[in-house]
């Protein structure tokens, strides 16, 4: 439930950005100082902040999910002997 939540406003604050953007993409810019054009920057920085988090995160949680993995391999393969393996060395 918290992850859904955590997406949805991932998503709406993305889309609000983007439809910043794509609203004001052609307008008559007034020169130095234009506020729409200062809004446009942000969303753009903002966005840009969004995704490289984003990015990050996702990095770090696929590392952390290898070296989990990696961990869970080598733990079973150290303690593997031929007792556990049930092998009858009678001949």
């Amino acid at each position: 439930m918290k992850k859904s939540l955590v997406a949805l406003i991932a998503l709406i604050a993305f889309f609000s950005l983007l439809s910043v953007a794509v609203l004001h993409i052609d307008h008559d810019c007034s020169g130095d100082g234009c506020a729409i054009c200062a809004m446009i920057q942000n969303a753009r920085t903002a966005g840009k902040t969004l995704l490289l988090t984003a990015s990050f995160h996702a990095i770090c949680a696929h590392f952390l999910l290898y070296i989990s993995t990696q961990k869970r391999k080598s733990s079973f393969l150290r303690f593997r002997t031929l007792v556990t393996d049930k092998v009858k060395l009678s001949s």
